[in-house]
């Protein structure tokens, strides 16, 4: 059942880089990747090379925002086109909107404004993913850019989690699966050749003026958009016991779309099955920047 009142929540993160990348001059290259968390007035963005937040409270009643961004290596200044694009979307110190579907127009003002301060010729084409969530008054709004991630987890008859992505990757892989020409069964190692991006943000491109995937908030059965648009939306209401999970690329590839509900336990708490996470993500050999942000929604207040 929707929340009858305003949730408390808890978060907790982490964030990682590959630990042996450097670049010609043998100094370490920056963290592409970036997270940003924001309710009330607080609000914070990290771009590091290893830190975690243990649970953290979250006030009732407030409207959480949460958004990971992964700089595309290929691509001139990867590190600033993920941490410029949470900086310009999430604003300083002030009141967020009174409504989760809001989300989808501050995206799309700030991908313009995101041009407009950062655009000169040294960072053309410096792209970037963008996986970003809003939940307020028991509703929930994801949307993302690329393949960086955002699930929901929601507890289920059997005691466990039941994982679904709200997100949508951006890939040539998931163009390939939504037009039938592969199948799940099919993705192995020889499937990484696939995994390029069709869409991302980049400065000096109009992805601003094309049109939205969305995804009905009726609608886990929703058929698969068209594959054109660059930015995909999902509406949803939130549910005690929900866990959201936003990640960047580095877990899901490094893990595998298998093995991640069989790292969340449901009785565990939200700071061992982030922690879990990361030790499956290192255990992996860590082979890509990681940056994770989970919130669990413990009830509604009286």
């Amino acid at each position: 059942m929707p929340l009858p009142a305003p949730a408390t929540f808890a978060i907790a993160l982490f964030q990682h880089a590959i630990d042996q990348r450097h670049c010609r001059n043998g100094h370490r290259l920056n963290m592409q990747d970036a997270l940003a968390f924001q309710w009330g007035r607080q609000r914070a963005i990290w771009q590091e090379q290893d830190a975690s937040l243990p649970a953290q409270p979250v006030p009732a009643g407030a409207a959480l925002w949460l958004s990971v961004a992964d700089g595309v290596s290929a691509s001139p200044h990867a590190a600033l086109a993920s941490r410029s694009l949470l900086h310009t979307l999430h604003h300083p110190a002030g009141l967020l909107p009174g409504s989760a579907s809001a989300l989808p127009a501050l995206v799309r003002a700030a991908a313009s404004a995101w041009q407009s301060r950062y655009l000169k010729p040294a960072t053309q084409g410096a792209s970037t993913t963008l996986a970003s969530l809003m939940i307020k008054n028991g509703q929930a709004c994801a949307v993302n850019c690329g393949d960086s991630r955002i699930w929901r987890l929601r507890p289920n008859a059997t005691g466990g989690m039941a994982w679904q992505q709200l997100s949508r990757d951006h890939t040539i892989w998931q163009h390939m699966l939504d037009e039938g020409e592969v199948s799940p069964e099919q993705r192995g190692a020889g499937a990484s050749i696939y995994q390029g991006l069709l869409h991302c943000l980049t400065l000096g491109s109009n992805q601003g003026n094309e049109p939205d995937w969305l995804d009905a908030p009726a609608g886990d059965d929703t058929p698969p958009p068209a594959l054109e648009n660059w930015l995909h939306i999902w509406h949803g209401q939130v549910q005690a016991g929900d866990v959201f999970v936003l990640a960047t690329d580095g877990l899901h590839d490094s893990l595998g779309d298998e093995r991640l509900p069989q790292l969340w336990q449901a009785q565990a708490s939200l700071d061992a099955n982030v922690q879990a996470l990361k030790a499956a993500y290192l255990q992996a050999g860590a082979p890509d920047d990681c940056s994770v942000v989970a919130v669990r929604v413990q009830g509604a207040c009286a």
